[in-house]
């Protein structure tokens, strides 16, 4: 669990939740929850995913979310190789019947 990270968005400050992501099927993408001081002023609480790559962030701040981005990323590819290995052997199953 991270605690939450600072940065910046069009100018405004915003507080990132590295806890609440979202990776895309493929692992190329990951967005990140964050929080607009300025939206929750006005008493919107619910996260905006934006891209975390088009944030700008301290230098250790970006490490961790790219950290955590490697991360979910081998884990995506690493349920890929699964899935893949299941199917050939329910191919070569077949075959051999």
């Amino acid at each position: 669990m991270h605690n939450f990270l600072n940065g910046y968005k069009d100018g405004y400050e915003i507080s990132i939740d590295p806890n609440k992501i979202q990776i895309n099927k493929s692992g190329t993408n990951m967005k990140v929850a964050t929080y607009s001081e300025r939206d929750l002023n006005r008493g919107d609480n619910e996260p905006k995913f934006i891209n975390f790559k088009t944030l700008d962030l301290r230098p250790e701040a970006f490490e961790i979310l790219n950290g955590i981005f490697k991360i979910e990323q081998s884990k995506l590819k690493g349920i890929k190789k699964v899935h893949e290995t299941a199917i050939r052997a329910e191919k070569n199953k077949q075959l051999v019947c």
